[in-house]
C-alpha cells in the first residue's frame, strides 16, 4: 500500500520511565509523573504541556514555562543528555541544557528527582567540552 498523505503527527513510543529516575531511552507522556524516593517531590508532565516539580502542599518548586504548548512526549536524549519536550510530528519544544555551538554534552546520566525537591543529571555522565 502507497501513502498518498500524512498527518505529521506522530510520537515517537519509548518506554515511561518509573519511580525517581529516568534513564536515555525512556520518556514520560502526559500525565505521567515521577516521585522522589521520600514521595515528598513529584515531576509531572502534565496534559497542557508544562512540566512541573511539586514539593509538599502541591507547591510549585519548579516548571519548564511551556504551558500551552502542543503536548507530546517528555524525554532524555541518549545522544546528548539533554532533556528534550516534543510536540505532534516531533516537533522540539523545549530543551535544556541550553544548546548552540559552545554548548557542553552530558552522555550518560540519568534524570533523578531528589528527596530535597531538585531535578537532577546525574550518574557516570561524561561532560563533553563545548564544540568550537
Amino acid at each position: 500500500m502507497s501513502v498518498a498523505w500524512n498527518s505529521g503527527s506522530a510520537i515517537v513510543q519509548l518506554p515511561v520511565a518509573q519511580g525517581s529516575e529516568m534513564k536515555p531511552g525512556q520518556a514520560l507522556y502526559p500525565g505521567d509523573t515521577l516521585v522522589s524516593p521520600n514521595g515528598k517531590y513529584t515531576l509531572a508532565f502534565q496534559g497542557d504541556g508544562n512540566l512541573v516539580v511539586y514539593g509538599p502542599a502541591s507547591s510549585v518548586v519548579w516548571a519548564s514555562g511551556t504551558t500551552g504548548r502542543p503536548v507530546g512526549v517528555f524525554l532524555l536524549d541518549g545522544d546528548t543528555g539533554r532533556l528534550k519536550i516534543y510536540g505532534p510530528g516531533m516537533q522540539l519544544v523545549w530543551e535544556k541544557p541550553a544548546t548552540g555551538p559552545n554548548a557542553p554534552s552530558i552522555v550518560g546520566a540519568d534524570l533523578i528527582v531528589q528527596d530535597d525537591g531538585n531535578l537532577v543529571l546525574a550518574g557516570e555522565a561524561a561532560v563533553n567540552p563545548p564544540r568550537q
